[in-house]
């Protein structure tokens, strides 16, 4: 178990605190950890960050004190607005889709939103070489698709050869309906 930490500079020097999210879905694509921050946006962590902290390294602090022997440090922040509402999307879940013959891999992110909430799934093309979503002219990364109005309560997705996979919850103690086939011609397999 590895305690997901960013740097913070206080009095005493840099010290590295819990990272505050709900850490909706995590991806890995080359040496990176993408994670889904609800409105915070994609936290990245590079996996080669990893420290270790425990009683045998000499560690205390925060980390110890919680029972984390290991920690990874925060390496950067992405966040996007959305071209559809001009609201802030919230990332609640990531998956990485690997593209056939070629196609470079994308990171498939969505929103978990309830009846009357926006429940949008988007696309970000990734840089083979970098890893990192692929930047305009203006630096800025943006979604290559952006799919409003798809299924309630969707808890994740994955977009293997263009079909799409996107489990949804029905609420407690009901099993969900995992929807799959194409945007906008979804066959849902009940329970």
């Amino acid at each position: 178990h590895v305690l997901l930490v960013r740097a913070v500079r206080t009095p005493w020097g840099v010290r590295a605190r819990p990272v505050p999210i709900h850490a909706g879905g995590i991806a890995w694509y080359g040496p990176y950890l993408y994670v889904a921050a609800t409105r915070v946006g994609i936290l990245l962590f590079r996996v080669s960050d990893l420290l270790k902290v425990g009683p045998r390294s000499g560690g205390r602090g925060v980390a110890g004190r919680l029972g984390y022997d290991v920690v990874l440090p925060e390496y950067a922040r992405l966040s996007a607005w959305s071209r559809d509402e001009g609201s802030r999307l919230r990332y609640s879940f990531l998956s990485v889709a690997h593209g056939t013959s070629g196609e470079a891999p994308e990171l498939v992110a969505g929103e978990y939103g309830g009846v009357g909430r926006s429940q949008r799934l988007w696309r970000f093309a990734l840089d083979p070489v970098t890893s990192l979503p692929v930047r305009e002219d203006s630096g800025r990364a943006v979604p290559t698709e952006l799919h409003t109005a798809q299924s309630a309560r969707m808890q994740g997705a994955a977009a293997p050869d263009g079909r799409w996979h996107v489990p949804t919850s029905q609420g407690r103690g009901n099993p969900g309906d995992p929807p799959a086939g194409a945007l906008g011609a979804f066959r849902r397999h009940k329970g």
